[in-house]
């Protein structure tokens, strides 16, 4: 049977990834929840070196569609939070405070993430513009917008920011409990860590981890879900004409059934 990789390519590859995590790979291929996989591109069994570095650029191009697909996601959820939270406080500047000429966290900042925003405000400072609110927005993670729906701040005697202004943000859908939430955007960000970091996603159900993305996104914005629908390279990546498009790299082996 033909081979996706010469030897000489596969040595290569040897020293790109190291023979450890081409095993590994070897290893994922093989599992039971790729048996369609394997059946699609006529993967030997046990799975050879070439097909493992195969699926391993298969997981390369999910992560990289996965990532580029929560970008305008990512940046449409901090805004709308960022909104939220300038018309609650009545400033734009809800993250700091000014006093002896510098900026600092603001105490409605609870917990670890005062030192992120002073990270931010420090970054945000070295800029010619120095310390503008979009500057340090800018600079505050995923994580940092997921604990603001932490039951920190859910508290109606010091940070009620949940009850205040954050349940008006997510209701595009209806009423959401803030646990759920903070559960359907954590497992958003686990799923961005998991591309981030290199790890295998392609025994996950990535069509319901998509489905999930665009449904929780309705939640705060059906105008970024439709952006991110009519945009994201994964659905045609997670139909059939992935097959095609592979083959047309001279990448794959027989035909699609």
């Amino acid at each position: 049977m033909a081979q996706c990789f010469s030897p000489a390519e596969i040595t290569e590859f040897e020293k790109i990834l190291s023979r450890e995590r081409i095993d590994y790979w070897k290893a994922i291929a093989n599992d039971q929840r790729l048996a369609t996989w394997r059946s699609r591109i006529k993967c030997p069994v046990p799975v050879d070196d070439s097909h493992a570095i195969l699926l391993h650029e298969w997981n390369f191009a999910l992560s990289s569609a996965f990532l580029a697909t929560l970008q305008p996601f990512e940046l449409s959820i901090r805004n709308h939070m960022h909104s939220a939270m300038s018309n609650y406080l009545k400033t734009d500047h809800w993250w700091g405070k000014h006093g002896n000429n510098k900026w600092e966290a603001s105490d409605n900042i609870v917990g670890n993430y005062k030192e992120a925003v002073n990270d931010a405000i420090a970054i945000a400072s070295r800029r010619a513009k120095g310390v503008t609110s979009g500057g340090v927005i800018s600079e505050l993670s995923f994580g940092f917008w997921l604990s603001l729906l932490g039951p920190s701040y859910d508290n109606p005697n010091s940070h009620p920011y949940w009850r205040q202004c954050f349940h008006s943000v997510f209701d595009k859908l209806g009423p959401s409990r803030r646990k759920d939430v903070y559960f359907d955007l954590e497992r958003i960000i686990r799923l961005r860590n998991k591309c981030a970091h290199l790890d295998p996603i392609v025994k996950m159900d990535l069509q319901n981890e998509f489905n999930h993305i665009i449904y929780f996104c309705k939640k705060f914005s059906p105008e970024t879900a439709k952006w991110i629908e009519d945009t994201s390279l994964l659905p045609g990546l997670l139909n059939r004409d992935w097959i095609s498009a592979l083959k047309k790299c001279g990448r794959l082996i027989g035909s699609a059934p």
